[in-house]
């Protein structure tokens, strides 16, 4: 029989059971670092006793050496573990570390493998057998050399470990002396034991009582975890910590009763450690309590408190206030139970007066930033730009946004930029200002650069500041002049967008550019066709600076020939390209005419409409001849484009008031002039904006880029009422149709509000939303449709509201079908609508008052196309007003709740111009397809901006012919060109070159199927005449991505 049982197997389990329990116990309390030596020293002492008692308890020898084998894997590491723990809880954690304490482990580790392999050495038992004690069968054996090793080896790791909790205990407070105390009798009792038997003082042979002992062990550890929290804190190494630092601590249970506070704590709070402790919180001073428990009770856990603090004896008796951060740590049990709270109170009294004298210091220089000189910057440490002046912006030829974040010095020539350097770095090095002055391109400037410190009275900044001290007044000449025709083209522009009376603002408009830019006469000549077939252009508008300057002859007021005399002249300006020069040195022929009407010298700038030549705009100088400067010339045909655009707009709002009234019997034909009229608004707007754009992009002052601003921003708003009228028209033949995707509404109503933010800036408006709680964050509709409507709502509001507010609140209720009523209201305090007034407000063309019309612009279309949008998502829409108050627009939309995970994402993405990898081994090779002349010179310098270079075709034909000689990787196509149009080239192509080159449709129809058109005939992607930079690039950017 293998196995018999002993009276010693029993005391042996119960040992290996408790100290499993605590090991378990330890283990799952982990998330305290001293809790995992602790389980691992009870895992040990577990595998001892257990191990033992199967040894007792077995007959054979070859199983009792198996079993010893196991028990030496606990009594290799039980000194190893027991050390961790000392360490551990003595505050030595240091040596914890895998350098330092895994070298320990080498010879338990080495006992352990050499007990498995004693048959092959001998190092451990030389010799072993079975003695009889008591009656029961007993191992003996005689020890090995590694044996004593090992057992000196242990001792000594013992002897360290007892130590360090010796000391612990000396040093513990009053409070915690119990837990360290309990811990060194649990851990001295087997030691004893093991010491007992090896010195053969044991009462029983062969028996040794070590693992017996655990039980004792494991009783004291027990009552420590469960009376004295032994794995809730451990202080002995944190108190060394605690009252060495110079910020208080106190420690809060559960309760709130003081546990410890170290020395900074009772100086802050003028307590005493042995009447607080075990005292509840309110002790504390008022201030310091009531802002405790914001601290404990808030999420960020922080305060700031001022106090007046106690003097020490014989000190200041009148001490002032200071300023403490107070912070509130929880620490939390296993299951989330609060099992204490840790008060951290720093004195930040110094720090606060240094913020506040450095946030003086960088008030001062942010100040200077904003003085009257001609540049001033912020620099960091690194050289890099923090702010800077607008002028500073302006003289570097950039925007004051772009130019943060720059290395400064890199933006100048490369000595200036040296120099300059040189002195910004002295200024770190030194902390003091320093002065000096420089050249850059032939005009000088004296520069102080100044430091800025920070709390610690180091220099963390430096602010330049430059003011040229030479003459600039040609170059200020230059400039006034620029300005002022700027100013002129913006003035004019916006008179032809605005005033109603098309005549009577051309004729204002040629007055004020005529005076400032200095020309005798300006003549407009539209072209004509005479009976015989001949060409011919009739003067239609006229201003004089003096009319004794220029001759009037008959033919003057009438028509100027093209032919025969003037065939150069039809021909240049029909392709975009302007006259320009001395009449002196034109072709005879013409020379003859312009002599008769007294023209000494001239610029005449080409005007198109629906991509034809219109006629042309004549700037002519009667007294002296004239040499237009290149940045005058291009200013001038900015303007000549608006010019026809607004002849346009004439013509296109006759028509589309004789399309209202024949609507009702004429939708077909209505529809068709429609598109007609965006196309033939939206080619000259190409150029108005376009060049508009490429204008922005030149080294303009701040004034200039002020009226250019003016200008783009007239056309946005003329291409902006077109939109409303083709929206409308959709609507109104029954071609809107809605999308069905998931949203984040609140996405959708910040996106609506920044298309009105920047307007609501410059008046002073405060714009704000608030969505109920009980409205879904995620619905499924059309979100572009839904912002459509509360832009304009909000725009309204913004446009009539002078002070005050605009407030969107968003509210819901579920339906019995499972659907969602939303409700939206957009509140302002503007100037009211009048009982009268309000029913006529959703009615198309409608405006309530033609006086408001004048002052604040509009179709009278925005809130009759949000009425069929909001009909169309099955809602309704009213407002209710108070004149003089305000007004409050309502409307709501049925909708479906969408899970989030369902979103497609529609936000906008910036994209940078990156190339495919096919294309990076040659350039890309484009081929555009435009027959206006001046819509070329727009898109060739887009493209040009964006890195890209193209070659020309006037039609489809040619674009046909240009592949077969080279193939295009991308072809940029205009629908509309004579004798083969976009449409039937982008056909042959694809029956030819099924995959490349891609097309890309460039069009001024943008009616409802115009897109899908171009599509179906083979095309890649679709642009809407006027082309914005941004969108060509992202297209272009998608199509060479397609496979």
């Amino acid at each position: 029989m293998s196995w018999q049982f002993t009276p010693y197997f029993l005391p042996l389990a119960c040992s290996a059971a408790i100290s499993l329990a605590i090991a378990v116990y330890s283990w799952r309390h982990r998330a305290s670092s001293e809790n995992i030596p602790l389980a691992f020293l009870m895992l040990a002492a577990a595998i001892w006793s257990g191990a033992y008692a199967l040894e007792l308890s077995s007959t054979e020898l070859s199983l009792k050496l198996f079993f010893t084998g196991i028990e030496y894997i606990g009594i290799a590491l039980l000194p190893l573990t027991w050390l961790a723990l000392a360490l551990q809880f003595s505050g030595y954690e240091s040596w914890l570390s895998y350098k330092k304490f895994w070298p320990l482990a080498i010879i338990p580790f080495s006992t352990i493998l050499l007990v498995w392999t004693n048959d092959y050495h001998h190092l451990i038992y030389k010799q072993t057998w079975i003695e009889f004690s008591n009656g029961y069968p007993a191992i003996d054996f005689v020890q090995g050399n590694w044996y004593w090793i090992n057992v000196a080896y242990s001792y000594i790791l013992i002897f360290i470990a007892t130590l360090l909790v010796i000391l612990a205990f000396i040093r513990s407070p009053r409070l915690y002396k119990n837990q360290a105390l309990l811990l060194l009798i649990g851990a001295m009792i087997p030691w004893l034991a093991n010491l007992a038997y090896m010195t053969g003082w044991h009462p029983i042979p062969f028996l040794d009582t070590t693992p017996l002992a655990f039980v004792l062990t494991g009783i004291c550890t027990a009552v420590g975890l469960l009376h004295f929290r032994l794995l809730d804190i451990i202080p002995v190494a944190k108190d060394i910590v605690i009252e060495n630092i110079p910020e208080g601590i106190i420690v809060l249970d559960s309760k709130n009763r003081i546990l410890d506070m170290n020395n900074a704590a009772l100086m802050t709070t003028g307590l005493k450690l042995e009447e607080s402790i075990d005292q509840t919180a309110a002790i504390l001073p008022s201030d310091l309590l009531a802002k405790a428990e914001s601290a404990m009770s808030s999420e960020a856990g922080h305060a700031e408190v001022y106090l007046r603090v106690p003097a020490e004896k014989g000190g200041d008796q009148k001490r002032d206030f200071r300023c403490y951060s107070l912070s509130s740590t929880p620490v939390w049990g296993r299951n989330r139970d609060l099992k204490a709270r840790i008060l951290v109170v720093e004195d930040i009294t110094s720090q606060k007066k240094k913020e506040a004298a450095l946030r003086e210091s960088e008030e001062t220089a942010l100040t200077l930033l904003n003085a009257p000189l001609d540049a001033a910057y912020l620099l960091d440490a690194g050289g890099r730009i923090m702010a800077l002046s607008q002028a500073g912006a302006q003289s570097l030829g950039r925007k004051v946004e772009d130019l943060k974040g720059e290395y400064a010095f890199d933006l100048f020539p490369p000595e200036l930029g040296k120099k300059r350097k040189e002195s910004v770095c002295e200024v770190f090095r030194s902390g003091q200002p320093v002065y000096f002055e420089d050249e850059w391109d032939g005009r000088y400037f004296r520069n102080s650069v100044l430091p800025i410190f920070d709390k610690n009275d180091k220099v963390i900044k430096a602010a330049i500041f430059s003011s040229e001290i030479t003459e600039r007044r040609q170059a200020e000449e230059v400039i006034r002049q620029k300005d002022s025709l700027l100013a002129a083209i913006a003035v004019g522009t916006n008179l032809l967008l605005t005033e109603p009376n098309l005549d009577h603002a051309i004729d204002q408009t040629l007055e004020i550019i005529g005076t400032i830019a200095g020309a005798d006469a300006i003549c407009i000549y539209e072209n004509r066709n005479g009976n015989d077939g001949g060409q011919f252009a009739t003067l239609m508008y006229k201003w004089l600076k003096d009319d004794s300057l220029c001759k009037n002859d008959p033919q003057d007021a009438q028509e100027w020939p093209y032919h025969p005399d003037m065939t150069r002249w039809y021909q240049m300006l029909s392709e975009g390209r302007p006259l320009i020069g001395s009449v002196g040195d034109f072709p005879t022929s013409e020379r003859r005419i312009l002599d008769q009407k007294g023209i000494l010298s001239l610029l005449a700038i080409p005007i198109s409409t629906n991509d034809l030549f219109w006629g042309f705009i004549s700037f002519n100088d009667c007294h002296s001849e004239r040499i237009w400067t290149g940045i005058n010339a291009s200013i001038l045909q900015a303007f000549a484009a608006s010019l026809g655009a607004a002849i346009i707009r004439r013509r296109a709002e006759d028509s589309l008031r004789k399309a209202k009234k024949e609507a009702e019997s004429a939708v077909k034909s209505k529809s068709n002039f429609l598109a007609s009229m965006s196309h033939e608004i939206r080619t000259p707007l190409n150029a108005v904006i376009g060049l508009t754009s490429l204008l922005q992009r030149t080294d303009l002052t701040e004034e200039q880029q002020e009226y250019v601003d003016t200008i783009r921003t007239s056309g946005n708003s003329l291409l902006s009422a077109i939109n409303n009228i083709l929206d409308f028209s959709k609507m109104d033949n029954g071609k809107m149709r809605l999308e069905e995707r998931p949203f984040d509404l609140k996405s959708c109503i910040e996106e609506s509000i920044d298309l009105v933010s920047a307007h609501a800036s410059e008046k002073g408006l405060e714009i704000s939303f608030n969505i109920d709680p009980s409205t879904p964050q995620t619905i499924l509709g059309d979100s572009a449709r839904l912002r459509q409507i509360l832009a304009n709502l909000l725009s309204n509001a913004v446009k009539f509201t002078d002070k005050g507010k605009v407030t969107i609140s968003t509210t819901s209720q579920r339906q019995d079908s499972g659907n969602y009523e939303i409700h939206f209201s957009v509140e302002d305090t503007g100037i009211g609508i009048a009982q009268e007034g309000m029913g006529r407000l959703f009615q198309s063309f409608s405006q309530i008052d033609p006086s408001i019309s004048r002052k604040y612009g509009g179709t009278g279309l925005g809130l009759a196309i949000s009425k069929r949008l909001v009909e169309f998502m099955g809602g309704r829409i009213w407002a209710e007003s108070d004149p003089g108050k305000g007004s409050i627009f309502h409307f709501t939309i049925i909708v479906q709740a969408a899970e989030r995970k369902e979103i497609i994402s529609m936000k906008k993405q910036e994209q940078s111009f990156s190339i495919p990898f096919k294309y990076k081994q040659h350039p890309i090779k484009v081929l555009l397809a435009e027959d206006n002349l001046i819509n070329q010179k727009v898109a060739l310098k887009m493209l040009r901006k964006i890195g890209l270079e193209a070659d020309l075709a006037a039609n489809g034909q040619e674009v046909l012919s240009a592949l077969e000689h080279e193939l295009y990787d991308l072809v940029l196509m205009d629908v509309q060109m004579p004798e083969m149009d976009g449409i039937e080239a982008a056909k042959r192509i694809r029956e030819k070159w099924p995959k490349v080159p891609k097309i890309i449709a460039l069009t001024a129809f943008a009616l409802e199927g115009d897109r899908e058109r171009c599509i179906e005939a083979g095309m890649d992607d679709y642009i809407s005449k006027p082309i914005q930079i941004q969108e060509l690039q992202n297209k272009i950017t998608s199509v060479l991505h397609q496979t």
